[in-house]
């Protein structure tokens, strides 16, 4: 009896997070009821005066100090109560993982009585260590109820997890004496936010049927909803896309394929032969000699790794100048380009010299004289 009693109650043991609780309590119970504990040492006594309340169902309403007052009562003594609590505690021992034990044994004197161990002091504290025992207050847990439409996504849409979820924060909500009064229409609201066509038409009747009259509990709802998913999931037809759907993506496929086949014909921009863009990338400032005639004219000098003649009377040549081109076939650019050059200096000193005449004629003055 001893080792059925205190044998870990899955084979895998709880990590002490707060996903996990719910069926670790619901195994706990069972454990509990074989061997009569949820009518012997769980039931806690009410210090106000009220009826015993099973631990495992009213953890959240009864403190620390209540069932440290009701292990005092018989712990360390030669009955069967203290041996009870002591297979408790072994059990839920056996059923923590190294990382549960090591976030529960930092409170270890919390599930020590009178210099024993108790099992019920050790079930709270496990409890009150999870996540959501020790953040969730009923007005958080009323807030999460109502927010299923958005917790779906966060679980990919496994309406197994969205369940499983809703229990575990009903049983919160009980454990604290508290009940939901608008659960079905926050199930509607969380089955409708899922993205499979099928299963939201699926709820879309039910719900009908529920505003037409038909009596329709959370539990049933929830049980619906769940064989639903898992007939579409075996089907293989879960979030599979509707027929609309499946054009709209062949459409978008032919548009990308012929979108790449225009890409892979259009033309490739020429590039630069390699002599223009070094004379792109590094063009050094011309030398002082650059227009100086040489003493030999006929002579071709390098500079910036190219080759340059002097083009001019000499050589045969108009520029007046080192040019690329050979003075035999000078077509006398640059010097028409010099003249325009000139030509334009010369008109902005006779712009010059008329403004200055205006000036002389408007004020009687000389520009040129001093006062």
């Amino acid at each position: 009896m001893y080792q059925l009693a205190t044998a870990k109650i899955d084979e895998e043991r709880y990590d002490g997070s707060a996903e996990g609780l719910f069926p670790v309590l619901g195994m706990l119970k069972e454990r509990a009821r074989k061997f009569g504990w949820d009518q012997g040492i769980m039931m806690i006594p009410d210090q106000g005066g009220g009826p015993d309340r099973y631990l495992l169902n009213h953890y959240g309403s009864i403190s620390l100090a209540e069932i440290r007052a009701h292990e005092a009562t018989y712990i360390a003594q030669p009955n069967r109560e203290a041996q009870d609590t002591y297979l408790l505690y072994e059990c839920v021992m056996n059923s923590l993982s190294p990382e549960a034990k090591a976030k529960v044994n930092i409170w270890r004197s919390d599930f020590w009585a009178n210099g024993y161990p108790s099992g019920n002091l050790l079930v709270k504290v496990v409890i009150r260590e999870c996540h959501l025992d020790t953040n969730a207050t009923v007005a958080s847990i009323r807030q999460r109820l109502a927010s299923l439409d958005t917790y779906l996504p966060t679980i990919d849409y496994d309406i197994g997890k969205l369940n499983m979820y809703v229990k575990t924060l009903l049983d919160q909500l009980a454990a604290r004496g508290e009940t939901s009064t608008d659960m079905l229409s926050n199930l509607f609201t969380g089955y409708l936010a899922a993205r499979d066509k099928a299963f939201v038409s699926y709820i879309d009747k039910k719900l009908e049927l529920y505003e037409e009259g038909t009596n329709i509990s959370y539990n049933q709802l929830m049980l619906w909803a769940r064989q639903k998913y898992d007939l579409l999931r075996d089907k293989g037809t879960w979030n599979a896309p509707t027929p609309e759907e499946e054009k709209i993506l062949a459409l978008t496929a032919q548009v990308n394929k012929m979108s790449e086949k225009l890409k892979a014909k259009k033309p490739k921009k020429k590039e630069k032969p390699e002599e223009q863009k070094g004379r792109a990338r590094e063009m050094k400032p011309k030398p002082s000699w650059f227009d100086k005639e040489p003493e030999d004219p006929t002579k071709p000098i390098m500079w910036n790794d190219k080759r340059w003649h002097w083009c001019g009377v000499k050589t045969g040549g108009k520029c007046e100048g080192f040019v690329r081109h050979k003075p035999a076939d000078c077509r006398g650019k640059r010097r028409r380009s010099n003249q325009r050059n000139e030509g334009d200096k010369r008109s902005k000193v006779d712009e010059a010299l008329a403004q200055e005449a205006i000036d002389y004629d408007t004020d009687g003055s000389d520009p040129y004289m001093s006062s």
